[in-house]
């Protein structure tokens, strides 16, 4: 028996061993973390899309200062077109150039650090393909869950839910839908946005500095896997156990009924 129980102490650490490995891997996969800046050290290839409402001949003006370390701009609203804005846009893009939608369905938050001079108080947005809606490249059919978040001329840290965005009333009233309609799949994003807001300063520089934008989520079939992989290697391993076990005891018996004999 005493060959028995070392034999299976050896199987039990290695089947020890064997799962801290698996579920360390399993666990470090089913948290998701995806950078976007720096840009090199992005998995998804994107550039930045500075916009203002000139387009709408508008005055307002947009500078983008830095787009590989950090995302860094500076603009000027202008009150003359009838919705002043100026935004900087993350274009996701393909190895040719073009713009592509990406899934980011797995994710639910993003966090950034932000600084603003002066203090401003800024949106952020991620444009969705809505369907029987949204015309391919026409992004003003996209629809555009935002919220707001402060920056002020500290540095400050932010962490906005993915999944508890709102679209805009002029975005809903445009393609006549009902306001009750706020669900959204984030399955086809084209792109996320930053931008002036009605509260942004007026006929004044602002600047912003965005830093370490990563994306954030879950991808629980690992952590289903190691659910299923537990259970069927210890369940292997109690079957192994007590057949082995009653073995060795019945070898046992007979040693011990031939010495009695003799």
């Amino acid at each position: 028996m005493q060959h028995f129980y070392k034999k299976a102490l050896i199987c039990l650490l290695c089947l020890i061993g064997i799962n801290a490995l698996v579920g360390y891997i399993c666990i470090d996969r089913t948290y998701l973390h995806l950078p976007l800046l720096p840009a090199e050290e992005s998995e998804l290839a994107w550039r930045a899309e500075p916009s203002s409402d000139a387009i709408q001949n508008g005055l307002s003006s947009i500078k983008l200062k830095d787009d590989q370390f950090g995302l860094s701009f500076e603009f000027t609203i202008v009150k003359k077109a009838e919705h002043p804005f100026a935004s900087v846009a993350m274009s996701f893009i393909d190895q040719t150039n073009n713009n592509i939608m990406i899934d980011l369905s797995q994710y639910n938050s993003i966090s950034f650090s932000s600084k603003c001079s002066p203090a401003n108080t800024l949106t952020f947005s991620v444009l969705t393909f809505e369907e029987k809606v949204s015309i391919p490249n026409d992004f003003l059919t996209y629809r555009n869950p935002s919220t707001f978040f402060s920056c002020s001329d500290h540095w400050a840290h932010n962490n906005i839910d993915l999944t508890r965005l709102e679209t805009p009333d002029w975005w809903i009233a445009m393609f006549k839908l009902d306001l009750s309609e706020q669900t959204y799949v984030l399955n086809k994003v084209p792109r996320i946005t930053f931008s002036s807001t009605f509260q942004s300063p007026i006929g004044k520089l602002a600047e912003v500095q965005i830093d370490a934008i990563t994306l954030h989520g879950r991808d629980w079939r690992y952590l289903y896997f190691l659910g299923i992989f537990m259970i069927l290697i210890w369940s292997g391993y109690a079957v192994w156990f007590f057949r082995q076990h009653t073995l060795a005891l019945i070898g046992d018996l007979k040693i011990n009924y031939k010495e009695i004999v003799h």
